[in-house]
């Protein structure tokens, strides 16, 4: 057995669920994805059209109350201060108005972008990120 494998068998006897993906092919994102991993491929942005700070390689899943946006010397948090976002993932971000992942609900569709929450009745609401 390959070094690989032993590893890949060890992971699953442990109950984690391991995703592999061949070239071309998209490796979906979980709720399992360690707390370190940033999404990079999402982006909030504090306010409409896209402007203000930005959490590009900043964002991780979960509370967004003690996240920062981390870009141009924005250091405040993210929490209920988000007016647009970009998501360039190939499926779909959830983001919630309570900081333990419940409450309202705003979808971010796969491949999309959104410059304002206004119309979605969403602005300044979003406290927590699962995908």
């Amino acid at each position: 057995m390959s070094k690989f494998s032993g590893v890949i068998a060890g992971l699953a006897a442990l109950g984690i669920t391991v995703v592999l993906a061949t070239p071309g092919e998209a490796a979906p994102l979980s709720s399992g994805v360690s707390a370190d991993t940033y999404l990079s491929g999402f982006t909030l942005y504090e306010n409409s059209n896209f402007g203000g700070c930005a959490t590009q390689d900043t964002l991780q899943g979960g509370s967004l109350v003690y996240q920062k946006w981390g870009y141009f010397g924005c250091l405040t948090y993210i929490d209920n201060e988000a007016s647009s976002m970009r998501n360039n993932y190939a499926q779909s971000i959830f983001l919630y108005d309570k900081s333990n992942c419940t409450g309202a609900m705003y979808i971010a569709k796969p491949k999309s972008e959104d410059k304002t929450f206004d119309n979605n009745n969403f602005n300044d609401k979003a406290s927590c990120i699962s995908y």
